[in-house]
């Protein structure tokens, strides 16, 4: 039995829009009607997962700050020159994250519930039982 495990950089990946669609989804799901066990294994995933992701927000945004210029209109931007020792810098958090689940658990997709939600999870922790034919 080994832990699950999820990449920092994939967990709390960011598109153009801001928007991180793993923390997303857990949180969508999380919303949704959910059987005994997943919703206390989700919760269980969640409390490690938020954290995590609170912290490496907190570290770029910090790094933002420090190798980024202040923009018209708010907020910092790295600039072009800066930019390698950004992502040098970023990748250094690209750490593997032991969840409280082992390998075997294995969840159950609510019937009812909306499969796109799932999707970015699903890409990213083999922990979902295949739904029944």
């Amino acid at each position: 039995m080994a832990k699950v495990k999820v990449k920092l950089q994939k967990m709390c990946a960011t598109g153009a829009d801001g928007r991180a669609p793993f923390m997303e989804s857990l949180r969508a799901v999380r919303r949704q009607s959910l059987p005994a066990k997943t919703f206390y294994w989700l919760n269980k995933l969640s409390a490690v997962l938020e954290k995590e992701f609170t912290d490496y927000e907190a570290a770029r945004i910090d790094l933002v700050m420090r190798l980024g210029t202040k923009i018209e209109g708010g907020g910092y931007a790295v600039p072009p020159e800066k930019n390698d020792e950004f992502q040098k810098e970023m990748a250094s958090l690209n750490l593997e994250i032991e969840l409280p689940l082992d390998d075997t658990v294995k969840l159950a997709l609510p019937a009812s519930g909306v499969a796109e939600d799932w999707f970015a999870l699903m890409a990213e922790l083999d922990i979902f039982a295949e739904p029944p034919a």
